[in-house]
């Protein structure tokens, strides 16, 4: 069946912080052969292809796109079990979360922690989505992607994926190359975990009375404190935590704490120092402020909320408006965490 391509489309439906915008094509892809059509037909018309999972980490940053849209929507799971592993692989277009909650159900480690974050499976890698401890990079051996310049899939093997913190190949050489069509990920069984190290999870696992948790317990934990501290997209547009941690210079850590003892941080492998955003842009006093409809959620200050469903302009003078305040008070200057597409 040929690929239906849809005309200038209404986007506001199609990411999670509600921004009102609209694309020149939409397409969805259900299997790889639908992306080679779509390239074509992008080619064809001399625009960008861009792929689009679920919308929930992405900011739309013009009034058109002028691109074709590829919503991604390839299904599938398979799985091969070893007894001292499991390996499954999983279509892109699948639900990040459900994904989790199925591990947990077969009592597997490695995921557990990424619990409620929106998304699809697709996505994940890019931007190497991690919380309380873990990182899909931990998890992962290798993504499967089509690749727009030989027009073929190919397999990226976990180091060919470049993963840093919150980062990989797929935003940088490989952004307007590789389009992700699956993942396979190693998970392990588990009985029980250590205690995680992360305070707010410790203190949601103690306040339960558990000192062994499993992975249930560790997923339970998580969505207990995601949900007290973000908002629902789908009842108040988001797309959960719109600011990077920073990571600075030990040296210049050592400035700052010397100034604010009490800053929250964590050391990196390579001897730097990981800040807590919230923190910082909480200091400045933004947080809970609503601006023309733009603003900050009131239980966690580096979530950006658009409950106006204001356009692109508006949403990113707000985020500037919150990064210079932090740069003045600070001298750190905040990156956004979500992809801006302004095409």
């Amino acid at each position: 069946m040929p690929l239906q391509i849809k005309q200038a489309v209404d986007l506001t439906p199609l990411n999670t912080l509600g921004i009102s915008a609209t694309a020149d094509y939409l397409a969805r892809a259900t299997a790889p052969s639908d992306i080679t059509e779509a390239a074509a037909f992008a080619h064809s018309h001399d625009l960008p292809l861009i792929p689009l999972g679920s919308g929930s980490n992405i900011v739309i940053g013009t009034a058109t796109l002028h691109c074709v849209l590829l919503k991604i929507e390839i299904s599938g799971r398979s799985v091969t079990a070893t007894p001292t592993h499991t390996d499954v692989r999983v279509g892109a277009g699948e639900r990040w979360d459900e994904l989790v909650a199925w591990s947990v159900e077969q009592q597997l480690h490695g995921i557990e922690a990424l619990s409620l974050i929106p998304g699809t499976v697709g996505a994940a890698p890019v931007q190497n989505v991690g919380a309380y401890g873990q990182e899909i990079s931990q998890a992962l051996l290798a993504v499967e992607a089509y690749d727009l310049t030989t027009d073929k899939v190919v397999t990226l093997s976990n180091a060919e994926c470049r993963f840093a913190y919150r980062d990989s190949i797929f935003k940088h050489a490989g952004k307007q190359r590789y389009i992700i069509t699956a993942v396979t990920l190693r998970l392990t069984p588990a009985t029980t975990l250590p205690l995680p190290t992360y305070a707010t999870l410790q203190a949601e696992l103690e306040r339960r009375g558990v000192t062994q948790p499993t992975v249930a317990d560790i997923r339970s934990a998580v969505i207990a404190v995601r949900q007290s501290r973000l908002p629902d997209p789908a009842v108040t547009p988001t797309v959960g935590s719109f600011f990077h941690n920073p990571v600075i210079a030990a040296a210049d850590f050592a400035k700052l704490q010397a100034d604010h003892p009490e800053v929250p941080h964590w050391s990196t492998p390579a001897g730097q120092i990981k800040l807590a955003a919230a923190w910082l842009v909480e200091q400045t006093g933004l947080k809970g402020e609503i601006r023309d409809g733009v603003g900050l959620y009131e239980k966690q200050a580096i979530c950006l909320i658009n409950p106006g469903h204001k356009p692109a302009a508006e949403v990113l003078a707000f985020r500037d408006h919150v990064i210079d305040a932090v740069e003045q008070r600070f001298g750190i200057r905040l990156q956004m965490e979500p992809e801006l597409i302004a095409v």
